[in-house]
């Protein structure tokens, strides 16, 4: 699987992960991120090993990458995104890490890394 059809999922997920989050509905993200990464494990289950681990190494880059871009600068990567920028349209710049929303995005960054680390090690035993 090519770098740009990785890029478009993460960016997919992202555009329904950010709304999600906004509603002040955690449940809904975390149902969200739980799909996602069901899609991902689908797909690499139709893969070789290594391709899979591959595949499973790009997602997880790209998504660190649009992590790293939303705590940056979370307006800039909604508006490239097409994203309605909710709160932020009104109040001042706050930083993604502040808040439930924060810890939401990374839990699920961090137990979706975990995964993969422990799937690696399922796949060459």
């Amino acid at each position: 699987m090519d770098r740009d059809t990785v890029t478009g999922m993460v960016e997919d997920y992202w555009r329904a992960f950010i709304p999600a989050m906004q509603t002040g509905n955690p449940e809904l993200g975390l149902g969200i991120a739980q799909r996602f990464d069901e899609r991902i494990d689908k797909t690499a289950s139709l893969m070789e090993p290594l391709e899979a681990a591959a595949f499973r190494q790009a997602v997880e880059a790209e998504r660190e990458r649009l992590l790293q871009e939303y705590q940056t600068d979370p307006i800039a990567l909604k508006r490239r995104l097409g994203i309605n920028l909710g709160i932020d349209d009104t109040q001042p710049r706050r930083r993604a890490s502040d808040g439930m929303g924060g810890l939401m995005v990374r839990t699920a960054v961090r137990a979706t890394i975990w995964e993969s680390i422990w799937s690696l090690f399922r796949v060459f035993r």
